[in-house]
């Protein structure tokens, strides 16, 4: 699996409007679903969020890897984005996230 063939230029956002965790979620998730990678949002964002509950994905160094786990989804799907400032996001260093 090359990263490259998940990601498209659609699903990439600098700065990303939001500046809460909740926020970063959505907007992520949004920006896969205008893609026509997500054919249900919600579902995908009720899963990412119940991952986020279970643990932090705040994974230290500045950055977040927030995932879930969705029956809407026939292949792998990837957003990125850069908040505009640090964000906290109760990464496991307890560091802003900045990607």
């Amino acid at each position: 699996m090359n990263l490259v063939d998940i990601l498209t230029i659609e699903c990439v956002k600098v700065p990303l409007e939001s500046k809460d965790k909740r926020g970063v979620i959505e907007e992520l998730v949004d920006l896969l679903a205008s893609a026509g990678q997500v054919a249900s949002p919600q579902t995908l964002r009720d899963a990412v969020w119940s991952r986020e509950q279970t643990r932090t994905t705040g994974i230290g160094h500045g950055l977040a890897i927030p995932h879930g786990k969705c029956s809407g989804l026939k292949d792998l799907a990837m957003a990125i984005g850069k908040p505009a400032g640090p964000l906290d996001f109760e990464a496991l260093d307890s560091q802003p996230v900045r990607l």
